[in-house]
């Protein structure tokens, strides 16, 4: 599976279930995935412990699109996603996101370029 979209159907915005957390099973579980779209809660970040075991990461997946998509911070998200995600290039906040949080996501953008410049 190269591209995986959940919930992506727009329509009316609505509260979803999945996580952080759950990102790292995709990772796991779906390694050749090289593009994303779902609705995410990214409010609470996994601790790095649980992420880094047996260095998973997933260098496929390269562009990311989230719809109805909540964040606390910004900058703990993108560190969480570059790690999991390295050659993570693009995130996409749908319209369907409240002002808000299309701010928060192009933080999170930002901050993904400049982690990657930096390396």
């Amino acid at each position: 599976m190269y591209d995986l979209q959940l919930g992506a159907n727009g329509g009316r915005p609505r509260r979803t279930s999945v996580t952080l957390e759950g990102l790292v099973h995709l990772a796991r579980h779906c390694p050749q995935l090289s593009r994303l779209v779902l609705a995410l809660d990214a409010s609470v970040i996994p601790d790095s412990d649980r992420q880094s075991e047996g260095g998973l990461a997933n260098d496929s997946i390269t562009k990311l699109m989230v719809r109805d998509s909540s964040l606390e911070d910004p900058i703990a998200v993108a560190a969480f996603l570059s790690n999991l995600f390295p050659n993570l290039r693009r995130i996409i906040a749908a319209p369907s996101n409240n002002k808000e949080n299309i701010r928060k996501w192009k933080m999170v953008e930002s901050a993904l370029v400049r982690r990657q410049e930096l390396e």
